[in-house]
């Protein structure tokens, strides 16, 4: 009779799942990022401001309607979040 503990697989593969989870969210984290920074530089540019927001969220929504996350409120608190980010380099000199 073969004498192993295969709990061991299962700690493996729950191990490389929150890695997994882990990383998604790092890549979330980085989009969201990203795409503040773009919708941050376009809002500067325009002459619109604040209805850009509801725009991508209007076309997100349209044409990409599996994607979560993208409702004006979020976009909106993911430009927010790069004007904090860019305010606080000009207050620190980063």
């Amino acid at each position: 009779m073969l004498d192993v503990n295969f709990n061991q697989i299962i700690d493996m593969i729950e191990r490389r799942k929150n890695n997994a989870y882990r990383k998604v969210n790092e890549e979330m984290i980085l989009l969201y990022l990203d795409v503040g920074k773009f919708l941050y530089e376009l809002i500067e540019n325009s002459k619109y401001g604040d209805k850009i927001t509801t725009k991508v969220a209007d076309f997100m929504k349209t044409n990409y309607p599996e994607v979560k996350g993208f409702t004006k409120r979020n976009i909106e608190r993911m430009v927010r979040f790069i004007k904090h980010i860019k305010m606080m380099r000009l207050r620190h000199h980063w």
